[in-house]
Order: C-alpha cells, then sequence, then structure tokens
C-alpha cells in the first residue's frame, strides 16, 4: 500500500481485468465488470437538440440506451461504421444510481490482466 497525493492509502500492484478495444486506432480500456455487455452495431435513433457525440438512443433488450460516440467526446472526429462496430454498454455510477450508456468502438480488441501500476489516470 502507499499513499497518493491526496493522502489516501492505495494499492500499487493490483491486477485487475479490462475490456480493450479500438477506437480511431487508438487501443483504449475499460474495467470489465462495468461492461454490461457488447452488442453490434445496429440503427441508432437520433435525439433532437443533443450534443454532437451523442449519436442517439438504441433498444437493447427493452432498454432505452443513449450511444455515445468516443472520438467525438473526446474531440477528435467521428466513429466511422464498418464491419466490426460494436457498442459496448457500460454501467456508471452516479451519485445515487446506476446508469447504463452505450458507447460506439470500432472494434474489441480483448480482455486482458493489467496491472494497476501499468495504467494511466484519465484527464
Amino acid at each position: 500500500m502507499s499513499q497518493n497525493r491526496d493522502g489516501f492509502e492505495e494499492e500499487t500492484n493490483v491486477n485487475g481485468q479490462y475490456l480493450l478495444f479500438l477506437v480511431g486506432g487508438v487501443l483504449y480500456g475499460i474495467e470489465a465488470l462495468r461492461a454490461k455487455e457488447i452488442v453490434e452495431y445496429s440503427g441508432i435513433t437520433k435525439v433532437p437538440m443533443v450534443k454532437p457525440f451523442v449519436k442517439g438512443v438504441t433498444n437493447i433488450r427493452g432498454n432505452i440506451v443513449p450511444v455515445i460516440d468516443l472520438l467525438g467526446r473526446f474531440g477528435l472526429g467521428q466513429t466511422a461504421i464498418g464491419d466490426k462496430t460494436s457498442i459496448v454498454v457500460v454501467r456508471l455510477d452516479a451519485s445515487d444510481e446506476n446508469i447504463e450508456i452505450g458507447i460506439l468502438i470500432d472494434e474489441v480488441y480483448e480482455v486482458d490482466n493489467i496491472q494497476s501500476s501499468h495504467l494511466k489516470k484519465s484527464p
């Protein structure tokens, strides 16, 4: 255990499973337990008056899920739809409730064990 800059203790070499995926030719990862499911890209219903990176909503097993284009959110353009384009449904913890969103990705790479010391903090 070590202390981070905020004075909290944290484990330094903890292994965790991460879902690795490609977006715009760059490899990204998310904790595997946060990914609820991966579905093949299908029609998205556009929603008026939302930010450009919100592609719309889709129906996944009876749940209406907003779909976010990560490239658009990061200000790097738009994800081109191809044969391997998928939507990863991700659970987010917000205040007192869990929210599910879909993130548009180019393709799934793999699930891998990664040590926390090899991870970079998100900006």
